[in-house]
């Protein structure tokens, strides 16, 4: 990443590479999530055109969902006062 940052002659102060973003994310963070979703959930698949996730389509994607979430508190945790994050 140093390599990279150089070759486009970014200045960087300091370099923090996260590697453990296959962790499991934090209880907070899926309630965060539950709760962000609540709104918009149904049970079975919807039969309008309204914005809705189903339980199928949360259980499709719970892995990416995890990812994601991992990666919001790893930004959270490392990033705060960062200017550039890549």
């Amino acid at each position: 990443m140093a390599e990279i940052m150089a070759k486009f002659r970014i200045k960087y102060e300091s370099l923090k590479m996260v590697d453990d973003i296959s962790v499991q994310p934090k209880k907070e963070s899926q309630e965060f999530f539950d709760k962000l979703v609540t709104d918009f959930r149904r049970n079975e698949s919807p039969e309008s055109s309204d914005c809705v996730i189903t339980d199928l389509e949360l259980a499709q994607l719970r892995d990416k969902t995890h990812r994601q979430l991992r990666l919001r508190e790893l930004l959270l945790e490392n990033s705060s006062q960062s200017t550039l994050v890549v």
